[in-house]
């Protein structure tokens, strides 16, 4: 019988996970299928439980479910218990089993460019959950001083203060989501991260932050996909930032979900399955 995956969320139609898992699934020689399934917040209970009953394997979460499903698990890894937020999660016999494969996806993804967080500052807009796994990869990573922005200024200094009892060798603060204020940490840091959805499709004409000043000195990372060169990364590519599309987190993400629910590793080729899924982008999605 073919494994069964899926991603729930909502919304989820410019979702590149099919595309991703049903292409690896081939790749590797595993019967398997994934698919999307729109869930509302106010469904997740019965979708989980359908998802379940109907013999699939594991499925991944996005948007806006994250946090709510926790509390609906099983079984909860450390990491995912410190970040808050589960991304992915395993259908077992003792019911199910969530895992967050972002923060290792984004640590895989700034390796693949060749960043490693280091003593320097770095800047995260956003306070959900992919901003709470990017946190948690740069502490984890050896970084000292991250600074979080959040529209709502009081879940951004509980976050900071959850995960600074964390990693307590990281200074992790919380400020006021202010564009001059966001503008003045930036000019300080070597790492600026878009954790929040804003300039995501349909929406391509948004960005979270407006930028002003030259940032040669700066990686910028957007953890968006979909367009694959958002205006925050246009803005800061044009203003000498080295960029850091969403893609390559999303491709380690997506493998590291799939090894889990495989329960093995596997090798793949990863400028093989990124033309792939850009292929798709410029088909199905915004490019």
């Amino acid at each position: 019988m073919p494994l069964r995956f899926a991603v729930i969320g909502q919304p989820i139609e410019h979702s590149l996970s099919p595309y991703l898992h049903n292409y690896l699934l081939r790749e590797i020689g595993e019967d398997g299928q994934y698919e999307r399934r729109e869930v509302a917040g106010d469904a997740l209970t019965a979708a989980l439980a359908q998802l379940k009953g109907q013999g699939f394997r594991g499925f991944n979460i996005t948007i806006p479910h994250k946090q709510a499903v926790l509390p609906l698990l099983q079984e909860v890894s450390e990491q995912a218990r410190v970040i808050g937020a589960v991304n992915t999660v395993l259908i077992n016999e003792s019911g199910l089993a969530g895992f967050n494969t972002d923060h290792s996806g984004f640590s895989a993804a700034l390796a693949h460019h060749s960043y490693v967080p280091q003593q320097g500052l770095a800047a995260v807009l956003g306070a959900g959950g992919a901003a709470r796994a990017v946190i948690f990869s740069l502490a984890e990573s050896g970084a000292r001083r991250i600074v979080t922005f959040g529209r709502t200024h009081e879940r951004a200094v509980r976050m900071a203060a959850e995960l600074s009892a964390a990693f307590p060798d990281c200074e992790i603060t919380a400020e006021s989501w202010d564009n001059g204020t966001i503008m003045q940490t930036v000019r300080g840091a070597d790492l600026l991260v878009n954790a929040t959805p804003v300039g995501m499709w349909p929406a391509v004409a948004e960005t979270p932050l407006q930028i002003d000043f030259s940032c040669s000195h700066l990686v910028a990372a957007d953890l968006i996909y979909n367009p694959l060169r958002t205006n925050f990364l246009l803005a800061a590519e044009a203003h000498g930032a080295k960029i850091v599309d969403g893609l390559d987190m999303f491709i380690f993400q997506g493998t590291g979900a799939l090894k889990i629910w495989l329960g093995r590793d596997f090798d793949f080729g990863f400028r093989q399955l990124r033309a792939h899924l850009i292929k798709q982008l410029e088909e199905h999605g915004k490019h």
